[in-house]
């Protein structure tokens, strides 16, 4: 008896990825990476209070709402610039600088997001240093997520994109 090759979105590699799965997968890992970086970003703001679920939330949504349209700006940019600058690279090389670029851009942006959720813009120096102790906080968590991105997500997503 032969085994079954499955992935883990359950379709064989011989199956062509729909639009609705691709969008479901990004989806997920939009949430996934954004609803942990920010609750961290979140709690090193404010700490856990009664209406820290809600900032949280709140932060989340108005981080996503920077992220997407920067996000994909972002991706494309250090795409070229990569491949300018790494022509003879491996792909896993090409893979790794991605993810640690990407990590630091968008977990910079997130911080922002957040401190400017949590905080807000009127005092400068509250949110300059809400914004570091934010993006300090989460970034051991989004780097060992990019080198995880990098490493194993990535290639099957490029994979399954392609189908």
């Amino acid at each position: 008896m032969k085994a079954k090759n499955i992935t883990v979105t359950g379709l064989s590699p011989d199956k062509k990825i729909t639009p609705w799965q691709k969008a479901r997968i990004m989806v997920a890992m939009t949430l996934l990476i954004g609803g942990s970086l920010t609750g961290i970003m979140t709690y090193v703001n404010l700490g856990f209070s009664d209406n820290f679920f809600y900032s949280w939330a709140t932060s989340f949504a108005t981080a996503i709402l920077v992220m997407a349209p920067a996000g994909g700006v972002i991706m494309a940019i250090l795409n070229d610039l990569i491949a300018k600058f790494l022509p003879a690279a491996s792909t896993t090389v090409k893979n790794l600088v991605f993810g640690f670029s990407i990590a630091l851009c968008m977990q910079t942006i997130m911080a922002a997001a957040t401190a400017a959720n949590n905080i807000g813009l009127t005092d400068s120096a509250a949110y300059l240093a809400a914004w570091g102790t934010a993006l300090l906080a989460a970034l051991p968590l989004g780097l060992i997520m990019a080198l995880t991105l990098a490493l194993v997500i990535k290639p099957r997503l490029d994979k399954l994109m392609a189908g």
